[in-house]
């Protein structure tokens, strides 16, 4: 099956509930993601937080975590 590749670019928290991403942000409902569906999570914007147990359950389905800059540009790759 093709990943999916998520896009993060607004004040969001992240983080991880039954294997799926929990994305939660104000004003909003929260959205879920499933891990084994993701390929690749890109975080562009300063206000994003997640927990460590998703950065865990990224590394262990394979999902490349890419953090952005305040120039929109990728500063690092977590594989």
């Amino acid at each position: 099956m093709i990943k999916r590749i998520v896009e993060i670019s607004n004040p969001a928290r992240l983080s991880l509930k039954n294997q799926q991403m929990v994305i939660d942000r104000d004003g909003f409902e929260s959205a879920t993601v499933p891990i084994e569906d993701m390929g690749v999570l890109i975080l562009d914007h300063p206000q994003i937080s997640h927990s460590q147990g998703l950065l865990s359950a990224c590394s262990g389905n394979n999902v490349a975590v890419i953090i952005c800059n305040g120039r929109h540009l990728p500063v690092a790759v977590l594989t």
